[in-house]
């Protein structure tokens, strides 16, 4: 049964999206046969006007010895390039009548040859539009609805509507050129354009969700082609995002993708439960390491299990719990060593921007009083979150919570722009992430885990400062002035695997720092179990 109900939703979004291109195509002959057809009706009421007579074939004729009509002085003016039909009159007609006849004569000329040739290009492109004959619907049609899509857009201009796009760097913009829209003009905007309209920071996350779902399976489609660029495992990427939509089908929280594309390293936004009706979001900022793939699966798994943290601790307050890749995350290769990015802020730079815009959409689409937003940063992406404080206006959130972090590019919590009081830091003993490279608190053999010793990395036993890191003070010490709540600790010696377990997963081991994450979530701070700082 759900196999069935799976491919009839399939079939019915391929349904949509043809029939949009229809509705599209059409409405697009309308409008450019609307102003030819004024033409020739204002020409063939100036012949009435002035006695003449339009035939069937075009010709217009005139009744000897009556005087000149009055008509405007354009009425007899022919088209540029317009077709010269006969007009002809009785002998003893005046010039006059003559001139004004053949200049109607040729405007009627002139709007027949338009109206032919807009209806000539319409019904080729009507022509080859694809009906999907059998009830399955592939990659393959998928992949024919793109090509629909271009053809679509070749025919009636491309820039008809692509131009009154927002070029989206500002979300409360956005927003309101959206409601501007009638709702006809929005499904317009949907049907044609499904890979634009979901990217669009501020419009409302149904939307978002809608033109995604669409334009995931031509991303899939467009990356199965011989040749195509699949840099980072897009394609398995893509696969493994569609795989938990459909897998979440039915199921609650609902599951929105509020972003989908294909530059640099892919990009994809999930979250669990509607942000612009919740009162509480939570957007998670993974770090390095983190793809397509890893969105889709082991970070996905985490947004919810924040989710079911924050209801539990406040079933009274509705959440939304989502995931971002909205940049190029720093990748670690043990077999190549070229990619040093993780090293630098510039990746966190690019991200900190985006994500910014990113949280301000949320505040531009929500509907009544504003949510309460919790930026959660984990190992690269709480770097991230650095960046994006420092970000003109700084970071709408209203709490921030910084995981297994290496630093956040500044000294003291208060930098942050939202209060140290609402910065609040998760860092497990033995995770070596919170170590690196300057502690010295016992780990003495601990190099840095990623980095070549022939980059000139030093490791842990080099340094001195013991709450130094590598992208400024230690999160989790005294000095910097947050909040530390407590976690699960690991197993001494540090692991890497205590960089994640320890945080975001749904077992006894994770548990105190997920009670704790949900609790800052729902608006509980004050809540938290603390831990002494370092």
């Amino acid at each position: 049964m759900s196999s069935r109900l799976d491919r009839l939703d399939r079939n019915y979004r391929y349904v949509y999206q043809e029939s949009g291109y229809l509705r599209s195509v059409l409405a697009a002959l309308v409008d450019e046969l609307t102003p030819v057809q004024k033409k020739l009706r204002q020409a063939l009421d100036d012949a009435q006007d002035a006695g003449f007579t339009v035939h069937d074939d075009d010709t217009v004729s005139y009744p000897a010895d009556q005087p000149a009509p009055l008509l405007p002085a354009s009425a007899g003016t022919a088209e540029p390039g317009g077709q010269l039909l006969p007009a002809f009159g009785s002998a003893g007609a005046s010039d006059s009548n003559r001139v004004v006849a053949q200049g109607i004569a040729n405007r009627i000329a002139a709007a027949v040859g338009s109206a032919t040739e807009i209806d000539g290009r319409y019904a080729k492109l009507l022509a080859k539009l694809k009906t999907q004959s059998s009830y399955e619907v592939t990659d393959a049609t998928w992949a024919d609805v793109a090509a629909d899509g271009k053809a679509a857009l070749r025919v009636i201009g491309g820039d008809l509507h692509l131009d009154r796009i927002p070029d989206n760097n500002d979300p409360a913009a956005n927003a309101r050129w959206w409601k501007g829209l009638t709702s006809e003009q929005q499904q317009e905007y949907l049907a044609l354009y499904p890979d634009r309209i979901g990217r669009i920071d501020g419009l409302p996350s149904l939307v978002r969700d809608t033109a995604n779902r669409q334009a995931l399976p031509m991303l899939i489609a467009g990356h199965e082609k011989p040749g195509a660029e699949n840099s980072y495992g897009k394609l398995a990427g893509f696969r493994a995002l569609q795989k938990t939509l459909d897998a979440n089908d039915g199921r609650q929280p609902p599951l929105y993708l509020l972003d989908v594309g294909a530059e640099g390293q892919g990009r994809a936004t999930l979250s669990y439960g509607n942000p612009d009706t919740a009162d509480n979001v939570a957007v998670l900022e993974p770090g390095t390491g983190t793809t397509l793939s890893t969105v889709a699966g082991g970070d996905a798994a985490r947004a919810r299990n924040i989710w079911e943290a924050a209801n539990a601790a406040d079933p009274s307050r509705t959440t939304a719990s989502m995931v971002t890749l909205n940049y190029d995350a720093p990748q670690i290769d043990e077999t190549n060593l070229k990619e040093l990015a993780v090293m630098g802020t510039g990746r966190a730079e690019q991200g900190g921007a985006t994500y910014d815009q990113l949280l301000e959409g949320l505040r531009s689409s929500h509907e009544g009083a504003q949510p309460h937003i919790t930026a959660i940063g984990h190992s690269y992406g709480t770097t991230t979150l650095g960046m994006a404080a420092k970000e003109p206006g700084g970071i709408p959130a209203n709490d921030m919570i910084l995981l297994g972090s290496p630093g956040v590019g500044v000294d003291h919590a208060s930098q942050l722009g939202i209060g140290a009081s609402h910065v609040y830091v998760g860092a497990a003993d033995a995770d070596p992430i919170t170590h690196l490279p300057s502690k010295v608190e016992g780990y003495s053999s601990l190099a840095v885990p990623f980095l070549p010793a022939a980059a000139g990395v030093a490791t842990v036993d080099q340094m001195v400062e013991p709450h130094q890191l590598w992208f400024g003070q230690d999160p989790a010490s005294r000095g910097f002035g947050a909040q530390r709540f407590a976690v699960n600790p690991g197993d001494l010696p540090v692991q890497l695997s205590a960089h994640s377990d320890n945080y975001m997963q749904t077992t006894p081991v994770s548990a105190p720092s997920l009670t704790n994450i949900g609790r800052i979530v729902s608006g509980h701070g004050d809540r938290i179990v603390r831990q002494e700082p370092r």
